[in-house]
């Protein structure tokens, strides 16, 4: 980046602070009904299932580390600047130990922490507030019986997002919270695939591009990047596009790729978002592995 557009940048950021820091400051109030409450044991074993198919445990742990689970750590080198994930172990000084349930529900469904301040989009909270407030207390469940690890947060090295309050204002343009309504024309596996794909395995939040303020295109859903905005590197089309996407493959090549990365023409993703295969979409059950596969190719094909 040229330097006048770093100085047309902080500028911008500068107004887009003072603005923000005009806004309200009622901090979300957390959208806890649930459909029916569940035994603390059930919600820990659904509560391990969608951590690890969401990417908690890929995302907050040090991959150089392999006792740091959940610890964070992990660093997200992006055009914004390079980001770590925290520690979201039950430690009382360094994880979320001190968290309440409620103050767990407004993180994830309003990306707020329990000091109001506002996280960084790098943290998915776009895609995971549409998950089911069931789902969403099922994690909370299981990170809290996860083994405490004393662990610092290290230091973001920011870019883009200098300051927190310009996050604030970044919200107002790009997010709103959805909840995912079923659609009664479509297979109960086509909907739970969509569920997985939107909510709980974020997909969009790579495979769809964004524009230079780091905003989903959504009229370009699925369709990859050749020079994506935040990850500095090519994400590849999952759309039905025969050329670009995954059109040709088929439902058992789509299905040997989620557990072991493995294309149709018999190589392996070498990128590190493949890292997705290995440590998320391994962990899918059968059915929700077919479901999944069952949106995907419904996509329509990038154009």
């Amino acid at each position: 980046m040229k330097l006048t557009s770093w100085i047309l940048a902080f500028l911008l950021l500068t107004v887009a602070t003072v603005i923000a820091l005009t806004l309200s400051g009622v901090r979300p109030q957390p959208d806890m009904k649930v459909a029916r409450l569940q035994a603390v044991e059930v919600l820990v074993d659904a509560g391990r299932y969608l951590a690890d198919i969401a990417g908690c445990r890929n995302c907050h742990s040090d991959l150089q580390d392999p006792d740091s689970a959940f610890a964070g750590g992990r660093v997200f080198d992006t055009r914004f600047g390079s980001y770590y994930s925290p520690n979201i172990t039950p430690d009382e000084k360094t994880g979320i130990g001190l968290w309440k349930k409620e103050e767990f529900m407004v993180v994830m469904q309003y990306g707020v922490s329990p000091k109001g301040a506002h996280y960084y989009p790098v943290f998915p909270y776009t895609s995971l507030s549409s998950m089911r407030n069931e789902d969403l207390l099922a994690i909370y469940q299981f990170l809290k019986g996860q083994p405490p690890v004393e662990k610092k947060n290290r230091k973001n090295g920011r870019a883009l997002f200098i300051w927190r309050n310009a996050v604030q204002l970044w919200k107002r343009l790009a997010f709103e919270r959805k909840i995912i309504q079923p659609d009664p024309l479509r297979s109960a596996a086509w909907n739970r695939g969509r569920y997985l794909a939107d909510a709980v395995m974020h997909c969009g939040e790579c495979h769809t591009p964004r524009n230079f303020m780091g905003i989903v295109d959504n009229k370009r859903y699925f369709s990859g990047d050749s020079s994506h905005m935040v990850m500095k590197a090519r994400i590849p089309d999952i759309t039905q596009n025969k050329v670009s996407g995954i059109g040709y493959w088929s439902e058992q090549h789509l299905l040997r790729y989620f557990k072991t990365g493995t294309k149709p023409d018999g190589s392996v993703s070498r990128h590190e978002l493949s890292g997705v295969a290995y440590h998320t979409m391994n962990y899918l059950t059968d059915s929700d592995a077919r479901a999944l596969v069952t949106y995907l190719k419904s996509v329509p094909a990038s154009r």
